[in-house]
């Protein structure tokens, strides 16, 4: 899993991010910055969009 970041284990079960779902956390904010025009809001939309 070389495009893998390892956060951790639980009960011996490693786990991994991929390295893209940081672009797609960008491409999110990033979006909603172009649509609102404000980062306070483009921020409140990732929290809603991870939620």
């Amino acid at each position: 899993m070389s495009w893998s970041l390892r956060l951790g284990s639980i009960a011996g079960i490693k786990l991994y991010v991929h390295f893209t779902f940081f672009l797609l956390i960008g491409w999110v904010t990033f979006a909603q910055f172009l649509r609102t025009g404000n980062w306070r809001d483009a921020l409140d939309g990732l929290v809603y969009f991870s939620a």
